[in-house]
């Protein structure tokens, strides 16, 4: 059965199908003007793409001759871009994009690409920015309470993007909007409730935690130094950042409470706390 159609700027009519296969995407279909179809991208079949099977997919037009798409299946996912016949242009795949946890929605800003979704690893959403080579340009992460559900996202007329969600609580309802500039700066967030957002370009998790502390760092802000120090304010562990995921081990430091601060371009660009159980 169908989930959804489009039409890209040259009339083209496009279509997007469910088969019965654990309720995965099974085909992009491409139409005459009688609505017959002409050419069909079978997911299942097509060497081309690492998962098959995809939970959900996602296509936006970029020009008359070609189309962006998102596909994931759980945790593995895909995104890039296909000419009018089905033929792949750019490709990235969860190898490249592994910060993202599960990417929920692609939007198109100017001369850009925002994909925005939930990460498994603290409670919030995750949003990069890639140009329209697949590039990624930069990231943020948006630290929010658990009840956070993710509906959409918008490029803006500026270059930037908006995000809403909608708060769900038993007996509470509420709804966020937050804006970003075409650089990811002067985040804006407008909610029902005053409820802690935070937008960040650095997490440090689990915390508590034990022995590992594991460190996401935005593309942009990668070169830095970070430092914890214990609470009266002596520097016990500090390491060089040049990676987006960096493993820290902690095992050897006592159980307690530890300021964190991170350092770019010898300023202070992150902070916070970390608790050793």
């Amino acid at each position: 059965f169908f989930q959804d159609f489009f039409v890209i700027p040259n009339g083209e009519i496009y279509s997007i199908a469910y088969g019965h296969v654990e309720g995965a995407v099974t085909s992009l279909n491409k139409h005459n003007r009688t609505l017959e179809v002409v050419k069909i991208l079978d997911f299942f079949n097509s060497p081309e793409f690492l998962y098959e099977a995809p939970r959900k997919i996602e296509i936006k037009p970029l020009s008359d001759s070609t189309l962006l798409f998102l596909r994931h299946h759980y945790d593995k996912m895909e995104i890039g871009v296909i000419d009018t016949a089905f033929n792949i242009q750019n490709y990235i795949t969860k190898t490249t994009i592994e910060g993202s946890g599960k990417v929920n929605t692609l939007s198109l800003g100017i001369n850009s690409i925002y994909a925005i979704g939930y990460t498994g690893n603290f409670s919030g959403y995750h949003i990069q920015k890639y140009n329209m080579g697949l590039s990624l340009i930069w990231e943020k992460f948006i630290e929010t309470p658990d009840l956070w559900l993710l509906q959409s996202s918008k490029g803006t007329f500026d270059g930037g993007c908006m995000i809403t969600a909608r708060y769900i609580a038993s007996n509470e309802d509420g709804i966020m909007f937050m804006k970003f500039d075409a650089d990811g700066n002067n985040p804006l967030t407008t909610t029902t409730e005053n409820l802690g957002i935070k937008a960040s370009e650095q997490i440090l998790y689990p915390n508590p935690g034990s022995r590992e502390l594991h460190v996401k760092t935005a593309v942009q802000k990668l070169g830095g130094k970070l430092v914890l120090a214990d609470m009266a304010g002596k520097a016990v562990l500090q390491t060089a950042i040049s990676q987006r995921e960096t493993t820290l081990n902690t095992e050897k430091l006592p159980s307690g409470v530890y300021f964190t601060t991170y350092f770019y371009q010898d300023k202070i660009v992150e902070s916070g706390k970390w608790v050793k159980e």
